[in-house]
């Protein structure tokens, strides 16, 4: 008996050690490169690189307020200030991914206003359309993100499209393509482009599989309204549980 339960504790303090998570503290102080800080922590650039979205160089609109970093991480230091719609030059892509707030990216080596540094690509639009729609001067700004990097390059249509109107954030809840009984989007996007047309921009967005292929085309008024106008279908779709061949507009 005593000494199945000095095996008993054995196994505990086994099972503790095997479940303790290793906290990385990040020490900057004697860092005076990029390439030197990969060098220090070389996890940063391998084990956490992504393969799936990469923003080319270029200009880009940023979707939020934001820090300009040293390094790419959140604990190093803030070397200046970013506002939500500023334009920005990215120079390079960091090969460091990063979760913050359930949206996952890569860091990217910016400039702005003479300023070199790293923001989070997650505060950046990936596509960004600006227009006026009823001509009174203030923009109308239409942006979107890929929030979830994977195979398919997913678009959240709730979470990743945001719209302004005359200055104002006018709620998505409306923009999907219906939810299922828990509350959850029945589709993700791969695809997302915005056209005006007849004082309205439309929002389309496209699923596309190996097998088929469905479109779905959202309309945004000037007060902020989000109606649904079309679906094209193309392909087999299991739905209902069966699979049904589409072809077309429904």
């Amino acid at each position: 008996m005593k000494n199945i339960f000095i095996l008993f504790i054995l196994s505990f303090f086994l099972f503790a050690a095997c479940h303790r998570v290793k906290t990385i503290e990040y020490d900057f102080t004697d860092i005076t490169s990029y390439e030197n800080f990969l060098m220090k922590y070389p996890q940063m650039g391998e084990i956490m690189y992504h393969k799936s979205w990469v923003f080319e160089p270029g200009e880009y609109y940023l979707l939020s307020n934001t820090n300009i970093y040293e390094y790419p991480h959140i604990n190093s230091r803030s070397i200046g200030y970013l506002f939500i719609h500023d334009k920005i030059n990215i120079i390079e892509d960091a090969h460091y991914q990063h979760n913050i707030n359930d949206v996952v990216s890569c860091w990217y080596k910016i400039n702005h206003k003479n300023t070199d540094g790293y923001i989070f690509g997650g505060n950046i639009a990936i596509d960004t359309f600006i227009c006026d729609m009823d001509n009174n001067g203030i923009n109308d700004i239409f942006q979107y993100r890929i929030s979830e990097v994977d195979a398919n390059w997913h678009i959240n249509s709730i979470k990743d499209i945001i719209i302004y109107i005359n200055g104002n954030r006018i709620s998505t809840d409306s923009l999907n393509a219906g939810i299922n009984e828990n509350g959850f989007l029945l589709r993700f996007f791969n695809f997302c482009r915005f056209e005006q047309k007849n004082g309205e921009v439309n929002i389309i967005l496209t699923n596309a599989g190996p097998e088929n292929m469905e479109e779905y085309i959202f309309s945004v008024n000037v007060s902020g309204n989000i109606t649904l106008t079309n679906i094209h279908k193309e392909g087999r779709f299991f739905e209902k549980e069966e699979w049904m061949e589409y072809e077309g507009e429904h």
